[in-house]
């Protein structure tokens, strides 16, 4: 009997580890029209059925540069926004930045500014999260071959592989099917402008030159800000064995 419970609860250790690493970055948006600081982002999803601990878990850029993502637990088939920018624009700003372009200004716990951390996405980059046991749990790498203002958002439901090329060789296709899937014959990161992602829908950022200067101008505006295109935490993504 006591036999029986210890590998029970082995079992359920083993499971618990292995859920907790499901984590998967389901899109990008790293070339924003104009000011940058603020407007660029990456989406994470929780694909497991158990909740995710972030805390102590790091994003790692193709320079090894490092931010902490936050102390925060996210749910099973959750998303949470990690905001990116300059390092002198706080990270409440940078938060405030996304939630008046892409949400109306409404307050959410699941949009996240960086603070003091040289970091940002660029147009070529490699991005990759580690867990608080420095595993890597999920890697993305791209070329400057996106269309400004536009994300790149995961359209598959298979959340294996988990790398999507290298430094050396960036693994989104843009334009068709990701080499990183198992034969390639499958999408893995699309471009809204090439795939339409149903749930997309334009950025609103005439507010955002009012609340935090004119660099945030709109075009309209003979600025230097325009619309983007994506679904921030509108996907719909399954979970992992969810029927």
């Amino acid at each position: 009997m006591l036999r029986t419970l210890v590998i029970a609860c082995l079992l359920s250790l083993t499971i618990t580890s292995a859920q907790a690493n499901t984590i998967a970055i389901t899109e990008i948006f790293e070339n924003p029209i104009g000011e940058r600081s603020g407007r660029t982002w990456i989406e994470l999803f929780n694909y497991g059925p158990a909740p995710v601990n972030l805390t102590s878990w790091k994003l790692i850029d193709e320079n090894d540069q490092q931010c902490d993502l936050p102390e925060y637990t996210i749910k099973s088939g959750e998303y949470i926004i990690i905001v990116f920018g300059s390092r002198i624009v706080p990270g409440i700003d940078k938060k405030r930045i996304f939630e008046k372009e892409w949400l109306g200004g409404k307050d959410t716990d699941q949009v996240f500014g960086v603070t003091n951390a040289v970091f940002d996405l660029n147009t070529t980059d490699q991005v990759t999260i580690r867990n608080n046991r420095r595993k890597v749990i999920w890697s993305v790498s791209w070329k400057n071959d996106g269309k400004p203002g536009r994300a790149s958002w995961f359209a598959s439901d298979k959340y294996l592989p988990a790398s999507y090329g290298s430094k050396a060789n960036p693994g989104i296709v843009r334009k068709g099917n990701d080499a990183g899937i198992t034969g390639g014959d499958l999408p893995g990161y699309e471009v809204n402008d090439l795939t339409p992602d149903a749930d997309a829908y334009e950025s609103d950022p005439s507010g955002l030159a009012a609340d935090f200067g004119p660099l945030y101008e709109t075009v309209a505006k003979d600025g230097k800000c325009d619309k983007g295109v994506a679904s921030p935490l509108k996907g719909k993504h399954k979970v992992a064995g969810a029927k």
